[in-house]
């Protein structure tokens, strides 16, 4: 049985193309436990769940990588982070209303996609821009590599049943290979179904779709939900605000709340806590609510 919440590389050894498998489980359902998500949504969101992390494990860094989707239509924005510690939250704002076409174009509209690479070592910061031109977020992803990246690449996802999973193929960069042998390897991964990626293990999974080629499958890494909210970092928010506005707020309404849109935590500022903030004196998606 294959491990839940975790990532498994694996390598042709004969052949310049490296893959991806992942498998979320408890990080999805925490994610969906915090949130009532319609059902076109919360399959968007495993999947997208899924994709940042077989992306953000290709890539050798200290900080984060950020999948975002923006648009006009029905969903307007899905943001889903997965840092170096393998930790992942993610979230989707929408209007209330029927959802029922998994098509990107109609859940966004006009709209695009960013993904960006955010490392400890912020001058280093890097950010691809593509339009939401394809009906699944596989074949979007797949747009993004070919126009950002130049790198061949093909991708599957599913999410059912609180499970979510993806699977990925990529031509090595500075790799030169025969175009049969890619076509070939991609007709081959065609044949992989939901069912199979979603429950076999990546073993049998690799052996039923590529038994004539010596792969090596390296261990697995585990993925876990974490959110990075934290006081210290709303303080800094407030901190930015300045006194005169947080003592103003707090003068008109008794108190401050600021809910992290990611996790549903409350954090709580009464005119105490905002003496004693400037007296000793990125909040990401938080949002300030006056009472």
């Amino acid at each position: 049985m294959q491990a839940s919440d975790s990532v498994r590389r694996f390598m042709f050894e004969k052949l310049g193309v490296r893959g991806e498998i992942v498998r979320l489980e408890h990080s999805y359902q925490a994610v969906l436990e915090r949130h009532p998500y319609p059902p076109v949504l919360a399959e968007l969101l495993g999947q997208a769940m899924a994709a940042v992390t077989l992306l953000g494990t290709t890539i050798k860094y200290q900080g984060k990588l950020i999948l975002q989707m923006q648009g006009s239509g029905p969903a307007n924005l899905l943001v889903v982070e997965y840092d170096s510690k393998r930790h992942i939250r993610g979230l989707v704002n929408w209007q209330q209303g029927e959802l029922l076409e998994p098509d990107m174009a109609k859940l966004f509209g006009a709209g695009h996609m960013a993904i960006t690479v955010d490392p400890q070592d912020k001058a280093s910061r890097y950010q691809g821009i593509v339009e939401l031109i394809e009906p699944s977020l596989a074949g979007c992803l797949e747009h993004y590599f070919k126009q950002s990246e130049q790198l061949a690449t093909c991708l599957w996802f599913v999410a059912r049943d609180n499970r979510a999973a993806g699977f990925m193929l990529q031509q090595m960069p500075s790799t030169k290979m025969a175009e049969d042998d890619w076509q070939r390897i991609k007709f081959l991964a065609e044949t992989l179904t939901d069912e199979e990626l979603l429950t076999l293990d990546e073993e049998d999974l690799l052996h039923r779709l590529f038994n004539e080629d010596d792969i090596r499958l390296y261990e697995s890494e585990p993925v876990h939900f974490h959110c990075s909210c934290s006081r210290e970092r709303i303080e800094q928010m407030l901190n930015g605000l300045g006194q005169q506005e947080v003592e103003s707020i707090i003068a008109e309404q008794g108190n401050i709340e600021v809910a992290c849109e990611y996790c549903n935590k409350n954090y709580h500022f009464d005119c105490v806590d905002a003496t004693q903030l400037f007296i000793e004196g990125d909040a990401g998606f938080h949002s300030i609510t006056r009472h």
